[in-house]
């Protein structure tokens, strides 16, 4: 009985630590347009990659937004097609305290003004990527 006790224990530490936003700085958000890249429709979080114009004449920056689960997206309505490549967005994020183009997702504007909310901030908090964008 006591294993299974600290089993769980462990397993609801495991789950939390899982769901901390300490990688995204709370205090700020940031705001960018560019292009949608790559929506990555995946568990255990939903990626957004945004081709973001440089405005110096330097190549475009790409940058990694995360968001919650499918299923927690999904009860926001939002599906594995609700972000298609090219779609110009202006997306509003809490960005990584790393510096690194990116961070959690929490609301995105289409050009044509409809707007998508991700929910709670708290459901999600992976690391970047380490590979990079996708192609």
């Amino acid at each position: 009985m006591k294993k299974l006790l600290l089993g769980a224990i462990l397993l609801a530490g495991s789950a939390l630590a899982h769901h901390s936003t300490a990688i995204d700085d709370l205090s700020r958000t940031v705001t960018i347009d560019g292009a949608v890249r790559v929506f990555q429709w995946s568990n255990p979080h939903v990626w957004l990659w945004v081709d973001v114009p440089a405005h110096d004449g330097k190549p475009a920056a790409t940058w990694g937004i995360e968001s919650a689960a499918p299923v927690q997206l999904g009860r926001r309505g939002l599906k594995w097609n609700s972000f298609k490549r090219g779609d110009h967005v202006q997306v509003s994020m809490h960005p990584f305290r790393s510096g690194q183009n990116g961070g959690l997702l929490l609301s995105a504007k289409f050009a044509d003004g409809h707007m998508v909310s991700a929910g709670d901030p708290a459901a999600a908090a992976l690391p970047p990527n380490p590979a990079g964008p996708p192609p």
